[in-house]
């Protein structure tokens, strides 16, 4: 992102009643690599002052010096790796993160689509709320990997921040990003106890590695141009 992204995002949360967003997450990647993170915090601490937010947060892996203006912010996912950073009160090495890694990603990723789910199934919405990137709003988390990976659902990209979250949701998001989403599995541990095969790293959804594998020779990266013609 530039701060083109940041300005944009901190007009369109001012024409919201304040207390309508509570927290501004910043995730990364690593959020710490940006350039404009100093900056970007110095915006949306103008935005608590104002009443519009109450929290900013940060989730960093831990291993690069934090900035002091972003200090208080911080929090470490893996909570692991905070308690690393914590004890030995200096950044990781390489091979310290990847001990964690490696112990972090014990899960599956599966499509509904592959165990034959149907409907709308994700209610994690509820707990991670609007993602904003420079492709524009979307859902959060769970639907961000559906909408990238599969060119036809670029569409669904907000270029303003919508007032509701059905909007996000319009006819054919159901068919179109549910049905490849891979973190939409409701009830997770009572699937995994059924299918203990399951429980391997290894395992990953069908209709993911297929689209993955048409992405290789044709695929467009959504629009990030759209920023440019906005009036801030």
């Amino acid at each position: 992102m530039s701060m083109r992204h940041i300005d944009y995002l901190v007009s369109q949360i001012k024409k919201l009643d304040k207390g309508t967003i509570r927290m501004i997450r910043i995730l990364g990647g690593e959020p710490l690599l940006s350039s404009i993170l100093v900056s970007a915090i110095r915006a949306f601490e103008i935005l608590i002052e104002t009443g519009f937010i109450q929290e900013i947060n940060i989730v960093t892996n831990g291993t690069i010096k934090i900035p002091a203006e972003c200090a208080e912010y911080i929090v470490y996912a893996p909570q692991s790796l905070g308690k690393m950073v914590s004890e030995k009160n200096r950044p990781l090495t390489p091979l310290e993160v990847l001990i964690v890694k490696n112990s972090k990603h014990r899960n599956i990723t599966v499509s509904p689509k592959d165990l034959n789910l149907q409907g709308k199934i994700c209610d994690r919405v509820q707990i991670c709320g609007i993602n904003y990137s420079v492709y524009g709003f979307c859902f959060c988390a769970p639907c961000f990997p559906s909408l990238m990976v599969s060119m036809k659902n670029h569409q669904y990209f907000f270029h303003s921040l919508p007032s509701d979250l059905e909007s996000l949701t319009p006819d054919g998001f159901e068919n179109n990003v549910c049905s490849i989403c891979n973190f939409a599995i409701k009830d997770y541990n009572s699937f995994v106890n059924q299918k203990p095969e399951l429980q391997s790293s290894n395992f990953i959804g069908k209709t993911w590695q297929r689209i993955i594998l048409d992405n290789r020779s044709n695929y467009t990266e959504p629009d990030t141009d759209w920023i440019n013609s906005v009036i801030i």
